[in-house]
C-alpha cells in the first residue's frame, strides 16, 4: 500500500493504537495509517466508553478475540451520516452550471455519455441526488446521452443499505416537494427511491488509497466527467490527501469537474492539472488543452 511510504515504525515497539490498526487491517482490510491519528484516537475512545473499557490494551485484546468489534470500529470511523442534496448550494451549482456544460459543452457537439463518480458515497444519498439532477437535466435540455454514476465506499454495510434505497424522512429534508413526490414512494415511515433513479447508479466497494487502479473496479476504466469526493479528504493525513487528489485528477477527463467538501480544498491544484472553477463551493475543473479559455 502507498501508506507505507509515509508511516514507518522502525526501531520502536508497536503501541496499543498501532496494534489496533493492525487488527483493523487484518479483519476489515481498512488501513488506518493513512487517517489522522487524532481522529482514530477519538473513535477508539468512543468505542471503549461504549464498552466500559478503560485500558487500550484490554480493548485491543477485545478486538483480537472478537473480530466483530473491528467492524463496529470501522462503522464508527466511516460515520455514514448524510442526506439528499446535502449542502444544497453545491447541488444548485451542479444543476445550473456543471450539468448543462457536460450535456452541451460550448463549441462542441452534445455529449453522448456522462460518467460520474461519487467517492465515499455512504448510504447512497449523494449519488442518488446526482441521479435525480441528471434525470431532470436531460429532460430539460432534451439531451439523449447515456448517464451512469459509479458510487463507492469502503463500508460494505453502507453499500448494502444504499442498494435498497430506502430512507427516513429526515434524510430527505432538503428534497423539494415536487421532487419528493416524483422520485420517492412512501413505505410506512420511510421512503423508497423509484427504480428509474436507482438504475442510474452502480455501487461497489473501493478504497481511495488503493494503488492498483485509478477508477473503481465496477467502472472498468477512468474517464469521468464529474467526481464528487466530499468530506472524505478531511479524514486523511496531508500526504495521503495529495495521493488521493492525484488519483481523482487522473480519473477525470480533460474539462471534467471535481467537487470537494465544504472543509476541504486542493492546496496546490495546478500540480494535479486542476483549475479553480468556484472557490466558494470547492469546485475544480481539469485543465483541457483543447478547450478555449477566456
Amino acid at each position: 500500500m502507498l501508506i507505507a511510504m509515509f508511516f514507518e515504525r522502525v526501531g520502536r515497539n508497536l503501541t496499543d493504537l498501532d496494534g489496533i490498526m493492525d487488527a483493523m487491517l487484518a479483519h476489515t482490510r481498512l488501513d488506518l495509517r493513512a487517517y489522522r491519528r487524532s481522529m482514530i484516537e477519538r473513535r477508539v475512545q468512543s468505542r471503549m466508553d461504549r464498552l466500559s473499557i478503560t485500558d487500550p490494551t484490554l480493548y485491543l485484546h477485545r478486538m483480537r478475540q472478537d473480530p466483530a468489534e473491528c467492524a463496529q470500529l470501522a462503522a464508527a470511523i466511516a460515520i455514514n451520516v448524510s442526506a439528499f442534496f446535502r449542502d444544497p448550494l453545491v447541488f444548485e451549482l451542479l444543476d445550473a452550471v456543471v450539468l448543462p456544460e457536460l450535456l452541451h459543452p460550448e463549441g462542441r457537439p452534445p455529449a453522448t455519455e456522462v460518467r460520474a463518480w461519487s467517492a465515499g458515497c455512504a448510504q447512497g444519498e449523494e449519488p442518488y441526488s446526482l441521479a435525480i439532477l441528471l434525470h431532470y437535466a436531460t429532460r430539460k435540455t432534451r439531451a439523449t446521452c447515456a448517464a451512469r454514476i459509479y458510487a463507492t465506499d469502503i463500508d460494505a454495510d453502507a453499500l448494502a443499505r444504499a442498494r435498497i434505497a430506502r430512507y427516513p424522512r429526515e434524510a430527505l429534508r432538503e428534497v423539494k416537494l415536487g421532487i419528493l413526490d416524483a422520485a420517492f414512494v412512501p413505505n410506512g415511515r420511510d421512503f423508497d427511491l423509484r427504480p428509474e433513479f436507482r438504475a442510474l447508479v452502480d455501487f461497489s466497494r473501493d478504497d481511495l488509497m488503493d494503488s492498483d487502479r485509478d477508477a473503481p473496479a465496477a467502472s472498468v476504466f477512468s474517464g469521468f466527467d464529474l467526481i464528487l469526493c466530499r468530506n472524505v479528504l478531511i479524514y486523511f493525513e496531508p500526504p495521503v490527501q495529495d495521493i488521493v487528489l492525484a488519483r481523482l485528477s487522473r480519473s477525470l477527463t480533460p474539462g471534467g469537474f471535481l467537487v470537494l467538501g465544504e472543509s476541504e480544498s486542493a492546496h496546490t491544484p495546478a500540480s494535479h492539472g486542476l483549475l479553480e472553477f468556484d472557490a466558494r463551493h470547492h469546485l475544480y475543473r481539469k485543465h483541457d488543452p483543447a478547450r478555449r479559455t477566456t
